[in-house]
């Protein structure tokens, strides 16, 4: 990247602002919003790798939990399958 010292000051152009006002639009202050632009870009990907990161373990806890849940409702359709038969047949010998 070059310079700061070496970017030219001169006016690009001039424009008139909302409200009438003469605005003078340099080089220098072209470079500059460059500058900060590309650190905000920077940083902004920086935090978007992180958060990649993140919603890819969440999405593997998230899996494990499930797997967890449906085996327990698989269990209490067993268990209560079982009660069942265990109820019916106690009232068949009651019979």
């Amino acid at each position: 990247m070059p310079d700061r010292e070496q970017v030219p000051t001169e006016p690009v152009t001039e424009v008139k602002a909302p409200g009438g006002a003469h605005v003078v639009v340099t080089l220098e202050s072209i470079y500059t919003l460059v500058l900060e632009t590309a650190s905000g870009v920077s940083t902004a990907n920086s935090k978007l790798d992180t958060a990649a990161s993140k919603i890819d373990d969440h999405e593997t806890r998230l899996r494990a939990l499930e797997k967890r849940v449906y085996a327990f409702a698989g269990f209490l359709g067993l268990l209560g399958g079982g009660i069942g038969s265990a109820v019916l047949s106690v009232l068949k010998a009651v019979e």
